[in-house]
């Protein structure tokens, strides 16, 4: 990273000093754990009856940047291995490895933040060509309120609650000329961090339910 930048590892979405967290469905869920400053070092993800489906480990530099991130999925064997390198964006190697270790495809993408660790921008980069995949704005409150997805061909519009969370969230499809709405609903702990999310869709009907179990230093 150049001594010079003044830019800073992307923001947690947790509020205070978090060591674990278990999230999801009863389907489906995942447990993320977090060192003492912040860093979110290892993650699993579990299926229905439990079955872990994938673990993954990053590791991160003194500042609290990703270095590194290697996911090994169950069922496949297969190894999905992530080199991060820095200027004033950051780029990213993704490089699919078989269960022989042997380095089958890779592709880099480039992710853009501001200043304070909101990621601006994320590109594909293929040669000397830069392909757009999702570009972020945000309030003065650096809370999330427009998610362009170059790639699905979608604008995700958000209205956010007090901690920063989206309680409705807007899909236009310009190509198709349609669009769809979703709104949230959260519990929160003391914190300040959600336990329980709702989502509905346009009709009122219930479209997943999430918990989150939350384990702190």
């Amino acid at each position: 990273m150049n001594s010079e930048s003044k830019r800073i590892p992307v923001k947690s979405e947790y509020k205070g000093k978090v060591k674990t967290v278990k999230s999801g469905t009863e389907y489906f869920y995942k447990i993320h754990h977090f060192d003492s400053t912040g860093n979110d070092t290892a993650i699993y993800t579990y299926g229905n009856g439990n079955q872990l489906l994938t673990k993954a480990t990053n590791k991160f530099d003194l500042n609290g940047y990703l270095l590194s991130s290697e996911t090994f999925t169950v069922s496949t064997k297969i190894i999905y291995y992530t080199v991060c390198t820095y200027s004033e964006d950051w780029t990213e190697r993704n490089e699919t490895y078989s269960s022989s270790h042997v380095a089958a495809k890779y592709d880099d993408r480039q992710f853009v933040q501001d200043i304070k660790g909101n990621l601006l921008g994320e590109y594909v980069l293929k040669g000397d060509q830069k392909v757009f995949m999702n570009k972020y704005t945000y309030d003065s409150s650096n809370h999330l309120i427009l998610t362009n997805e170059f790639s699905e061909g979608c604008n995700i519009t958000y209205t956010n609650d007090e901690h920063g969370n989206p309680v409705t969230a807007k899909y236009d499809y310009p190509k198709e000329k349609k669009s769809d709405t979703k709104t949230m609903t959260y519990v929160y702990d003391s914190s300040g961090n959600w336990i329980e999310k709702v989502v509905k869709n346009a009709n009122g009907d219930i479209e997943t339910k999430e918990t989150s179990a939350i384990e702190y230093y």
